[in-house]
């Protein structure tokens, strides 16, 4: 199953590997690499900078505003990135020419992966501390003090914390929306440039296929390593959970904390995306889009749900109970999780054009998008 997951990119790969050295991937792909790289770095260092102690407070103490702040925090990774992208384009159109110079270049690209990264390290952090129980908590507690709490539970968290951060920056490779939008020449928004605006099929595919093993060079390590820690915390089970003792002084800071990286994350964007529907007639303009797509979204969107269940609940069935197997399944899934999303879409699209006509049901249909 997992083979045939990865299937549609082969093609792509053996065109790669085939071509050698009269590879021609165009003249800005290079450069764009580049940029990717730079953004994946600095998005990576950021991330697990605030995810780590934002994971590790908000599960050793209560704090103000924890209920509404936490999840806040955490919302992002589950909105696709391009949507703060335009959001905070528009918005920096409203404040200033400053404001959109900063916002158009590689530290705009960087603050909006930020909003889907965080979360990602936030989640890891906080599970790890949970993790510890908490009959260790109080005991580091009593020994030391909250500062020796906080250094014992940083010091657990952060293994998973950089693998998080690590995964965060890997999938910021992949993902075209923020280059694309704000101006930002990256790998991914080369592939769909030369796919949607130029109309160069083979060229879209060498390039997210030189991408693509990129991608798996630097996932492949992170899932070996990810995989079986990941697998163990699968089957945890957790006989008390870590007091929170609410905080004073500190917790007024905390909350702090927590309202800013709420605020740059989602709040501001998500004001940049609703400002212009107050103007009757983009309202208006939108309501139409999505009543013409929006059918269609959810369509594909419970189809792909539908299978991605489907699939998990079978490798669940097969795998679950043996630890070999459980690890290499959930390596697997990150690496092909981490995967340039339109890498399937432009092997099938390979595979479209060179199949026979009987085979379109398979190729072309509403089914092959949810697959």
């Amino acid at each position: 199953m997992l083979t045939l997951a990865a299937l549609p990119a082969v093609p792509l790969f053996l065109e790669v590997v085939l071509a050698g050295g009269r590879l021609s991937l165009g003249s800005a792909f290079g450069t764009a690499l580049g940029s990717s790289f730079l953004v994946a770095i600095v998005t990576g260092l950021l991330a697990f900078g605030l995810g780590l102690p934002a994971g590790v407070l908000s599960a050793l103490y209560e704090f103000p505003g924890r209920a509404l702040l936490l999840p806040l925090a955490v919302l992002p990774a589950l909105v696709p990135s391009f949507l703060w992208a335009i959001g905070w384009a528009s918005l920096s159109a409203r404040i200033g020419p400053a404001v959109t110079d900063f916002i158009s270049g590689q530290a705009g690209c960087v603050l909006v992966f930020l909003a889907g990264a965080v979360p990602l390290v936030l989640i890891a952090s906080y599970v790890a501390t949970i993790g510890l129980g908490g009959s260790q908590i109080d005991a580091a507690r009593l020994a030391g003090g909250d500062r020796a709490v906080l250094r014992y539970a940083s010091g657990a968290a952060a293994v998973p914390a950089v693998l998080a951060a690590a995964l965060s920056a890997i999938l910021t490779l992949s993902d075209p929306g923020p280059g694309q939008i704000l101006g930002v020449r990256t790998a991914a928004s080369e592939v769909l440039t030369s796919f949607s605006a130029l109309y160069d099929f083979p060229l879209a595919g060498r390039q997210c296929a030189v991408l693509g093993m990129l991608v798996l060079l630097l996932a492949a390590p992170l899932a070996w390593l990810a995989a079986p820690r990941l697998s163990v915390q699968l089957m945890a089970r957790q006989t008390g959970s870590p007091r929170r003792p609410g905080l004073r002084r500190a917790g007024i800071g905390i909350t702090a904390g927590f309202a800013f990286l709420a605020a740059g994350t989602v709040l501001m964007p998500g004001l940049g995306l609703v400002l212009p529907l107050l103007r009757g007639n983009d309202f208006v303009q939108a309501l139409g889009v999505v009543r013409r797509t929006g059918v269609d979204t959810l369509l594909y969107a419970g189809g792909a749900g539908a299978v991605a269940t489907g699939l998990g609940l079978l490798l669940a069935l097969f795998a679950g109970r043996d630890n070999r197997l459980r690890t290499l399944c959930l390596g697997t899934c990150l690496a092909i999780l981490a995967l340039p999303p339109a890498l399937g879409s432009l092997g099938i699209v390979h595979l479209a054009a060179r199949a026979p006509a009987w085979a379109d049901p398979l190729l072309r249909s509403r089914a092959t998008v949810c697959f």
